[in-house]
């Protein structure tokens, strides 16, 4: 079944493994998609014995890893709830200012609150650091040693994991096509999640976005956006949502891949959704 949380344990008075508490628990949708597509795939897929043949070293280094993925997951969550909760609090106390003096009507009026958007900033700096984790995590499947996730400058783009790619593909290894595929297909979108983060974390601020505005001319308020390089406008709510769950997806790919190339041939991972419609995965041999 679906897992709706993680316990930590500890040994009982008979030196059996006994609850000790809440390690993780899902209470959203963001958080149960956490769960079961990362933080299960340790003991789900049983990697200690199939895929490290019970190298203990290698195997709590993966573990450890997912775990770090899992923590960075669970805090970006955090500020996606921060966020919405916060957008709906300033979104009534701009519409209330805007309301109340008819005066101010009369021209264009912008809020930028500061708190809000450092939710945002705050959101994309947990993600790079589960992208981080996610290189960790791979290294003692793909026996490799990369440091982080990455980014170069190519052609004028700062490509975000170029680095694991290149070095993937200098392989030249049939077993892996299929990660290389996923991660050229999606390298893309990823760097634009990490470049995003970049911008106030090196740079000072991120000028794409933009607050609760009030237009002079159709009398209409929306709420804080984002403007991309192609020159659409997106809610910054709805692309939290869509960027969250892809980045989800995402990492519990990588891995997957991964995992995969380790295991011994013959076996198969497996994806099915269970009667709860949650997402499960196993050997299929």
């Amino acid at each position: 079944m679906g897992v709706d949380a993680i316990f930590s344990w500890k040994p009982d008075s008979t030196d059996e493994s006994g609850e000790y508490g809440t390690k993780y628990k899902a209470t959203d949708r963001f958080t149960k998609l956490i769960l079961n597509n990362i933080a299960v795939l340790p003991a789900e897929l049983k990697t200690s014995n199939l895929v490290f043949n019970n190298n203990k070293n290698m195997s709590d280094k993966f573990m450890g890893s997912v775990f770090s993925i899992t923590d960075s997951l669970f805090k970006a969550n955090g500020h996606v709830i921060d966020y919405k909760d916060k957008e709906k609090k300033f979104e009534k106390v701009f519409k209330r200012t805007v309301i109340k003096d008819p005066n101010r009507r009369i021209f264009d009026i912008y809020d930028d609150p500061l708190d809000l958007l450092n939710q945002f900033d705050g959101y994309l700096v947990q993600i790079k650091a589960a992208l981080d984790s996610t290189a960790h995590a791979v290294n003692p499947l793909l026996g490799t040693n990369f440091p982080g996730w990455k980014s170069k400058e190519i052609n004028g783009s700062r490509l975000s994991g170029v680095y694991i790619l290149n070095d993937l593909k200098n392989k030249k290894e049939p077993e892996l096509d299929a990660l290389i595929k996923y991660l050229d297909n999606a390298t893309k979108d990823v760097s634009y999640l990490v470049n995003l983060r970049n911008k106030p974390v090196h740079f000072g601020g991120n000028s794409s976005l933009r607050g609760f505005f009030f237009s002079k001319s159709d009398k209409e308020i929306t709420n804080p956006i984002i403007s991309h390089p192609d020159g659409n406008k997106e809610n910054i709510r709805e692309f939290i949502n869509e960027s969250f769950e892809n980045i989800i997806v995402f990492v519990s790919r990588v891995i997957l891949y991964s995992i995969q190339y380790k295991a011994p041939k013959g076996i198969n991972i497996e994806q099915f959704i269970n009667q709860r419609g949650d997402t499960e995965f196993r050997w299929r041999f």
